[in-house]
């Protein structure tokens, strides 16, 4: 649903449950279908042994986007502001942390799951100014997984 399409209901409390209707929705969409082993990376307390969705792992992440989603923050950090992309974008972030983290002096064996991480986190993250590059994940994680290559 577009901003338009907000203004027209008469009342904000119904505006702000339409919203938050509309995004938990479309969060139970992104996480059935991205490949369930990369969505269990970062979101496996989504999740019961045989992959089903669970209603406290949709709260617990509503619980931490939501305040982002009111103050009008939630997804600067995404070319293009949808519940897949925040998904595709914290999965790419724990692959990356996990190579990143690994004190294997020989990550070879991790190689080819960050690479993949890296090219899913470009495709979905947007650039930072100068001034917000070091704090960002970008620098955090893309950038280090890159400049690694380069040694």
């Amino acid at each position: 649903m577009k901003a338009v399409q907000y203004l027209e209901i008469s009342n904000f409390t119904d505006v702000a449950s339409k919203m938050k209707s509309d995004f938990i929705h479309e969060l139970r969409q992104a996480l059935v279908e991205i490949e369930i082993n990369d969505v269990k990376q970062a979101f496996g307390y989504c999740f019961d042994d045989n992959g089903n969705l669970l209603v406290d792992g949709i709260e617990k992440i509503m619980t931490n986007h939501w305040p982002y989603i009111m103050d009008g923050t939630y997804g600067v950090c995404l070319k293009e502001i949808s519940a897949k992309n925040m998904v595709l974008k914290n999965i790419s972030v724990s692959i990356l942390e996990e190579w990143i983290n690994c004190i294997d002096k020989n990550k070879d064996h991790l190689y080819d799951r960050a690479r993949y991480a890296a090219e899913l986190y470009d495709s979905v993250a947007s650039y930072f100014g100068p001034h917000e590059i070091l704090k960002s994940t970008r620098e955090r994680f893309f950038n280090k997984f890159n400049a690694s290559l380069n040694q």
